[in-house]
């Protein structure tokens, strides 16, 4: 018991020193290392900002002062991930972290973007542009040259691929087709919410009374309601509310909603808001500071100077 208990001793000041991220910054640059003057780093958050206005794609710069023994590729992608650096459904992001003291650094690439810099990429631009420039103390040039070689990579596959404008373009080429999607994505939107009261209610009623209310399609009828609303409805938007509505109708009167309510650890015939929602986390999705919330797996290269 005594050496288990020194044991956890010995864990906890390691627990404790465990280096943490830092809040995503809102110009996508953190120099905590103090590496950067205020105008470079400026400039470098403008150069930044037009490529992402360009092919959508994210790049954070972080500099901190030492690794604090941390490995520096876990530390990358933890950096990342909390970040979001990148588009959440492209995942088209890129961090490039330096370690100032341990004079290691990292270029993490994310998964939209690893076809273009690929981990061999990485590499060479860590040995032949920043290695060489970190050397001599110049690491202002060498962080603009690298950023300035990974722009022209991922301009050349927005050239070659289109992947910041394909989407965009796909959708706002028939001004019939885009028009009638978002009308049927707000009635979509609307029916969603309604059925989800509306299960909620029937949950909550006694059994006899269910039944009544059951009989009265009110998510159809909430359906066509918001299309009396909207001006130059076209078949595709009627045809998708009607089954739509008609399939969500159909689904809750399906529903055995008194075996939810006693649910598996028992309890009385309505006591559904009870144990219906208990709990639960989430993980991962939310991006702070500038970027937009999205990932990596790892790919990416590391080195030093």
């Amino acid at each position: 018991m005594k050496r288990f208990l020194a044991a956890l001793l010995l864990l906890i000041p390691l627990s404790a020193a465990a280096l943490e991220v830092p809040a995503a910054p809102a110009n996508a640059i953190l120099d905590q290392a103090e590496m950067f003057s205020e105008v470079f780093e400026e400039d470098l958050a403008q150069t930044l900002l037009t490529l992402e206005e360009e092919t959508t794609a994210e790049i954070g710069v972080l500099t901190i002062e030492s690794l604090q023994g941390q490995d520096i590729e876990s530390y990358a992608l933890e950096v990342f991930r909390t970040w979001g650096i990148g588009q959440q459904v492209s995942n088209n992001g890129l961090l490039l972290l330096i370690a100032l003291e341990d004079r290691e650094m990292r270029i993490e690439v994310g998964y939209g973007l690893e076809g273009r810099v690929t981990d061999a990429d990485a590499s060479a631009i860590i040995r032949h542009v920043l290695t060489p420039n970190f050397k001599v103390e110049a690491y202002e040039d060498g962080v603009l040259a690298a950023i300035s070689v990974i722009a022209d990579e991922i301009r050349a596959e927005a050239d070659e691929y289109g992947f910041a404008e394909q989407s965009a373009e796909l959708y706002t080429s028939n001004p019939i087709i885009a028009s009638e999607t978002d009308r049927a994505v707000s009635v979509a939107i609307v029916i969603f919410f309604t059925a989800f009261f509306q299960f909620m209610a029937y949950a909550a009623m006694k059994k006899k009374t269910r039944k009544k209310y059951q009989r009265l399609p009110l998510v159809l009828g909430v359906a066509l309601l918001v299309l009396l609303f909207m001006e130059g409805i076209g078949i595709i938007v009627w045809v998708f509310n009607g089954v739509m509505a008609l399939a969500v109708h159909w689904g809750l009167r399906k529903i055995d909603y008194d075996k939810m309510s006693k649910g598996k650890g028992g309890g009385d015939g309505n006591n559904w808001f009870g144990g219906g929602f208990s709990g639960g986390g989430s993980s991962g999705g939310f991006s702070g500071g500038g970027f937009s919330g999205g990932s990596s797996g790892g790919g990416g290269s590391s080195g030093s100077w």
